[in-house]
């Protein structure tokens, strides 16, 4: 007969903890990645359905950045690429989506149980819960792919700095290299959170002068880094697309970054709530360790000036929830919340905690009011079905010469085909920060185009003149429907 010990009763505590969790990861991601679960069978979302287009397009042999123009990082294509492999469509990333959002979820609360009680532990996994809600937006983002990585280096960094471990470094800096390398490769944005982590642990360190263990983290941090960026090297070496990623992820990034951006406005810095909350927490609670006020502060710092970048979708914003997380199960630690009391240290954090959660339950309840209009609206079965009917009508042995002009890449998903031209969506911001790829088109229109188009109302699309007035001249109007153009190239 087995003896029941401590041990054994944490075990199966533990495992129960893990297994709601992970059923907790499933049904928030069933209910609330409207683009990829399977619950909402027709609705598909526009950036959702390139990448997993993208994604398929690697396992036929296409190239990202040859041909498919995007910003994104080659770590969200081979994302991508996994989950159609496993199932084509939805079906096969709505489960890869499941690891990452446990993964998430999982160190989420082991961060909160850091610091905090059962009781108030769940305090914190509510409102995590809540912000991402409204930042998942329809799933399947490269914010969402990235948030697994942040969370798991804050639950290490918050290990070493109430321990000390100094051993567990070098473990440590490997994982921050693998994670940095994975996200500089999906979207250098994202790595604002390690970037902040980094930068304060390389401070205690040097304030320490532990100047060896500086030295070894560096070298664990750069084979981490080297691990991420061995696959990308080695297969777009291969594929000489070297120069092509280069080019789209970090040049014309940038520029989409700084060139392109929205000013700031107040609804921008709502979004951002998360940073004040956590700053001002900071900044008045005196009794906090100097290595978390520390970590906090620039934590909330660099994201804050990361996530001014480009423009405020609200997806971006998944980058504020390691910070926030912390900051919440760090001031939970320290005050009761139900408790008020007249101190600045209190009232300050606690009124920015006030801005920031009543901005994201609206914003929450606005994205469940979306969820259920996913699954009750009738236009997502009318846009599936007429996309399915556009699609019959060009023969099967053809469907590799369509070109698709600035219209929704669900239609390539629904009809699980793949475009002829590497332009297929955001021309009029591609076109404006780069002026040659209008001349590209002219000349892909030139010489050999697609014997198929398919397009939004051309009339309507706001693309120069002279590449409408290239398809008038050399494609003919065969149908439409209420969504598409459909041409095929004269004789």
């Amino acid at each position: 007969m087995n003896k029941i010990t401590l041990k054994n009763i944490a075990h199966t505590y533990f495992i129960k903890e893990v297994s709601i969790l992970f059923l907790l990861s499933v049904l928030f991601l069933f209910f609330a990645s409207t683009w990829t679960s399977p619950f909402y069978s027709y609705c598909l979302g526009d950036d959702s359905s390139f990448y997993s287009m993208v994604g398929r397009g690697i396992l036929h042999g296409y190239v990202p950045y040859k041909n498919f123009f995007d910003l994104k990082g080659p770590y969200l294509f081979f994302i991508q690429s996994f989950g159609q492999f496993i199932s084509r469509g939805k079906l096969g990333i709505f489960l890869f989506q499941i690891p990452f959002c446990f993964a998430a979820i999982l160190h989420v609360w082991k961060i909160a149980r850091l610091f905090l009680n059962y009781k108030k532990a769940c305090i914190v996994m509510g409102f995590f819960l809540l912000v991402y809600t409204a930042t998942l937006w329809g799933g399947n983002t490269a914010e969402e792919y990235s948030l697994p990585f942040s969370m798991i280096c804050l639950y290490y960094t918050c290990l070493w700095i109430l321990h000390k471990d100094i051993d567990k470094l070098s473990k440590y800096a490997c994982t921050f290299g693998l994670s940095t390398g994975i996200m500089v490769f999906m979207k250098i944005t994202l790595t604002a959170p390690i970037f902040a982590m980094i930068l304060c642990i390389l401070f205690l360190l040097i304030r320490e002068k532990a100047y060896f263990q500086i030295l070894s983290s560096i070298g664990s941090f750069l084979f981490g880094f080297f691990i991420s960026l061995f696959p990308v090297v080695i297969y777009f070496s291969y594929h000489g697309a070297i120069e092509d990623l280069i080019y789209q992820e970090f040049i014309f990034g940038f520029l989409r970054g700084t060139d392109y951006g929205e000013s700031f406005n107040l609804l921008w810095e709502l979004k951002l709530s998360a940073f004040y909350v956590v700053f001002f927490f900071a900044l008045f609670q005196k009794s906090l360790k100097a290595p978390f006020r520390i970590l906090l502060f620039t934590m909330s710092v660099i994201g804050y000036i990361f996530l001014h970048l480009g423009t405020p979708f609200i997806y971006y914003f998944t980058s504020t929830l390691p910070v926030f997380v912390l900051g919440l199960s760090l001031f939970l630690q320290l005050n009761d919340p139900f408790v008020i009391t007249l101190k600045l240290s209190f009232l300050i954090p606690l009124l920015a905690f006030f801005v920031f959660s009543g901005f994201y339950v609206g914003e929450a309840l606005n994205r469940i009011g979306d969820c259920i209009d996913a699954k009750t609206n009738p236009y997502y079965q009318n846009y599936y079905e007429q996309s399915l009917e556009l699609c019959s009508l060009i023969p099967e042995q053809e469907r590799q010469s369509i070109y698709c002009l600035e219209s929704s890449c669900t239609w390539f998903e629904i009809n699980q085909v793949l475009p002829a031209y590497k332009y297929q969506i955001n021309l009029p911001f591609f076109i404006a920060l780069d002026p040659s790829i209008e001349w590209d088109l002219y000349y892909y229109f030139l010489n050999k185009p697609a014997k198929w188009l398919v397009t939004s109302p051309l009339e309507d699309l706001d693309i120069p003149d002279s590449i409408k007035d290239e398809v008038r001249y050399r494609y003919e109007l065969i149908t439409f429907n209420d969504f598409h153009e459909l041409y095929t190239l004269r004789r």
